[in-house]
């Protein structure tokens, strides 16, 4: 049973291309491969139920520093980097080392293996995704940062690379909710169990969300007048989601009542 949602979730999620200005003017309409490339790419974030704010192509140092006060401003949950030819890691280093939002690098060639036989260098540049990823991952460390995760693969019909971009947009939706909620706080644990102390400042510092000091009075008013439709509905929901099964070998077991029920519902 799929439990209703009472809002849809969605993320805003950034979108940058990287590449190396040096051979726009080199390659006849190598760029242009690039932007149809990132198109691609962008469609397939839209997909997955999220906003999408696209930043362009980013191929050189200069490029990065302008476009890193477009990315704060934003208010993104993630990024991805679009790795659509081989750049300078200064397309990078600035953006990794100013950015507090979790970055992947996205490595999507459009063949799935070079034509040796046919093969040119324009050919090698619009298939080296892979190629700065090493170069990137080294400057994200030198930056003081983690080495950001990578999803390899193919831009077109490669269900694998797609369940990830899948998987990224959904830790992307939790991040979003997470960072901007309030969590209520009431009572505390078993003084003896030092595992589950919670400090709110903590809970703050690590996921950006408020906790708030509920007293039990803000929960009891509610419990003591009950929506008795809502109440309705959550003993059924109960019962389609759970079984009910008669006590078995433990003596302190007992079957489900209906005031235990209905209390459950209320609750």
């Amino acid at each position: 049973m799929i439990i209703e949602r009472r809002k849809p979730l969605t993320a805003n999620i950034g979108i940058f291309g990287v590449g190396h200005s040096t051979y726009w003017g080199q390659f006849d309409g190598l760029l242009d491969e690039m932007r149809k490339k990132l198109r691609i790419f962008e469609q397939k974030v839209k997909g997955n139920g999220v906003e999408v704010f696209s930043f362009g192509i980013v191929d050189t140092a200069q490029s990065a520093y302008r476009v890193l006060p477009q990315l704060k401003a934003a208010d993104l949950d993630l990024v991805f980097v679009d790795m659509l030819t081989y750049a300078t890691s200064s397309t990078f280093g600035v953006l990794i080392r100013s950015l507090e939002v979790p970055m992947v690098m996205v490595a999507l060639q459009p063949r799935k293996a070079m034509d040796y036989k046919d093969g040119s260098t324009y050919m090698q540049l619009c298939n080296d995704d892979i190629c700065s990823v090493p170069e990137f991952t080294g400057t994200a460390i030198r930056m003081g940062k983690d080495a950001p995760e990578v999803i390899i693969g193919m831009l077109e019909g490669d269900p694998i690379a797609d369940a990830e971009i899948a998987e990224w947009c959904q830790i992307a939706k939790v991040l979003h909710d997470l960072r901007r909620a309030r969590i209520g706080q009431m009572g505390h644990v078993l003084e003896s169990m030092f595992d589950m102390h919670t400090d709110p400042t903590a809970v703050t510092a690590a996921f950006g969300c408020h906790v708030v000091q509920t007293e039990p009075d803000d929960i009891m008013r509610h419990y003591r007048n009950p929506d008795l439709e809502a109440v309705q509905r959550k003993k059924e929901q109960i019962l389609r989601f759970f079984d009910t099964p008669d006590p078995g070998s433990d003596p302190i077991a007992r079957k489900l009542t209906e005031e235990d029920l209905h209390t459950a519902a209320r609750v």
